[in-house]
């Protein structure tokens, strides 16, 4: 659960930090209307239990050094006490969004554990969205990535049904 591990991971003051503990339910914010009813949909999706908590790379897709004479490396470490299996959510989000893997291909790489927090962490992904404007003071066309958030979130119900 948040707050079990680390007060140090608690009083992160990052957009990516704030809005992992708004996702989370553990820090109140009035969420822009822009992307309210989306976030709204999320929530309903979500019945991933969260009891089993560990230290995670919260950023890790894209973030891989490749180097075909060296060992892989993994950089821009970015540590969450976050439920288990939880970067592999916000990872498969993030290459079904940024990365142009279908999300068909990408939920065969999970288990059904990880594939439960999508919903999670892409309610995370948007919240990013949301701090990084208004802490961050980013421009109101951050919010044009919300456009194929919302494609995702038809597509991945789509599936849940199909």
């Amino acid at each position: 659960r948040p707050g079990a591990y680390s007060p140090h991971l608690d009083e992160q003051s990052d957009p990516w930090s704030v809005a992992q503990r708004i996702a989370f339910g553990t820090q109140p914010w009035d969420v822009s209307p822009r992307l309210t009813s989306l976030l709204e949909s999320l929530r309903n999706l979500d019945k991933a239990p969260r009891d089993s908590w560990q230290i995670i790379h919260a950023d890790i897709a894209g973030n891989f050094l490749i180097e075909p004479r060296l060992d892989p490396a993994i950089i821009d470490l970015t540590f969450k006490w976050s439920p288990k299996g939880f970067a592999e959510a916000v990872m498969a989000v993030d290459m079904v969004l940024w990365e142009g893997i279908p999300l068909k291909h990408v939920l065969r790489l999970l288990s059904s554990s990880e594939a439960d927090l999508i919903p999670l962490a892409t309610i995370r992904r948007l919240l990013e969205i949301d701090t990084l404007h208004e802490l961050g003071g980013w421009p109101e066309s951050i919010y044009n990535q919300a456009d194929r958030y919302e494609e995702f979130v038809e597509l991945y119900t789509a599936n849940l049904k199909g």
